[in-house]
């Protein structure tokens, strides 16, 4: 078991309970917050018993039928708060080393969010919702109430299968989440139960990603001020420079571009297990289209991983360098 983490509590963690407590009603107190794999059944025959004795029923079938229908009560409420406690833990070890800001998170929308856990069982589901809310909690207005609709109605299948698709797709400086063309043929040789027609009609049921107008063009242009292209790839990124800022043009790519739902919920999907061989494949596509005034082999490619703070100042944890002219040798 493992309990809410207290020690001193940290501005993101007295966020956390102010939201909770707006969210619920009534004030959180985390002190006894717990996980537990399933509910104090003794427990709840007792409860429900005594509840039914006040009642002063005589007729022994219908208090047989008042103590079936108080248990059951009980026994979902009692899940319903497991379901709900478990989001709170993990939404406050996902806090833990964050920044959030003085803004608070609006009440109806807490309201709504703690409805829809209290119904969320399975654990990778669960850890899904806790960053969804670290992430609302740290800057709130990240994500509609659209999204956590869709996300209410997404089942596990769907989830893993949304998540593959984000991993093979290319975030630019404005947000927009894009599926490239040149990714499917990588998705057919690692995931081929993920047919296009099959994933389209997925992803197309939940408001996640667009058919209209595809293939849709989408522009990786250089940062403003900056002299290179930083393309993201969740806890992945690559950054296209030249010998001088002129050498760097920008990068056009063709492909199907996420709904504003389905990129808020792109941010959530974890890289853990994503490979670093297939942005090695795509930085020779990439650095072809990236070159300004046909000085295509002057730019330089460096790719690897990051992290959240690390996203903001376009750096890297750990990475390779490709250049234009090795590929050219080759």
């Amino acid at each position: 078991m493992s309990e809410f983490p207290l020690g001193e509590l940290s501005k993101p963690i007295t966020k956390l309970i102010e939201t909770v407590s707006s969210g619920i009603g009534v004030l959180f107190e985390p002190t006894r917050v717990v996980r537990k794999a399933k509910a104090d059944a003794e427990a709840i025959k007792i409860l429900a018993r005594a509840k039914v004795e006040a009642l002063a029923i005589h007729e022994s079938v219908i208090k047989e039928q008042y103590l079936a229908l108080e248990q059951e009560k009980l026994s979902r409420e009692f899940q319903q708060k497991i379901n709900r406690d478990n989001v709170i833990v993990e939404t406050a070890n996902q806090l833990k080393g964050r920044r959030v800001n003085n803004i608070e998170v609006d009440k109806d929308w807490a309201t709504q969010f703690f409805s829809f856990v209290e119904d969320v069982s399975n654990s990778q589901m669960q850890l899904i919702w806790a960053k969804l809310l670290a992430k609302e909690i740290e800057k709130p207005g990240s994500y509609s109430k659209r999204s956590l609709l869709t996300l209410k109605y997404m089942s596990v299948r769907e989830a893993k299968t949304f998540q593959t698709i984000v991993t093979y797709s290319l975030i630019n400086q404005n947000g927009n989440v894009l599926f490239p063309m040149f990714a499917e043929s990588y998705l057919r040789e690692n995931f081929p139960e993920l047919g296009y027609s099959k994933r389209t009609r997925l992803l197309e049921d939940l408001n996640l990603i667009s058919i209209y107008n595809f293939p849709v063009t989408v522009s990786f242009g250089p940062i403003e001020g900056k002299d290179y292209v930083w393309i993201e790839n969740g806890e992945m990124a690559i950054k296209i420079k030249g010998n001088n800022r002129d050498d760097v043009g920008e990068i056009t790519l063709q492909g199907q571009l996420f709904t504003e739902i389905g990129q808020e919920l792109a941010r959530l999907v974890s890289y853990s297990d994503q490979k670093i061989d297939y942005l090695q494949k795509i930085v020779p596509a990439l650095l072809s289209r990236g070159s300004k005034n046909g000085k295509i082999k002057s730019l330089v490619a460096e790719f690897g991983r990051t992290d959240e703070n690390m996203l903001h100042e376009h750096t890297f944890l750990e990475s390779e360098t490709l250049r234009w002219t090795d590929i050219f040798k080759k």
